[in-house]
């Protein structure tokens, strides 16, 4: 079932990127969005969020949010789940 979220999360960061590239910023915060909730560990649905973010304007928040995703990947608990 893990990998199967983590497909999923894939996807969505690919449909993600297309909606990026067509200006649909509203649709790629969103795909982004779904893609952390399948797969919190995937780095390239949060790399799309700060894409999204700077792109309105949100250089602050999306610093503020790489800074809590790099202290979350590094926490001991992310870490047990990484050794599954």
């Amino acid at each position: 079932m893990a990998g199967q979220a983590s497909r999923l999360g894939a996807a969505e960061v690919v449909v993600g990127e297309v909606q990026f590239e067509m200006g649909r910023w509203d649709d790629a915060a969103r795909s982004a969005s779904r893609a952390i909730d399948r797969d919190p560990r995937h780095a390239g649905a949060y790399v799309l969020r700060g894409m999204v973010q700077e792109r309105e304007g949100g250089v602050a928040a999306a610093k503020s949010r790489e800074a809590s995703l790099l202290a979350a990947y590094r926490s001991p608990a992310a870490q047990s789940v990484a050794a599954e």
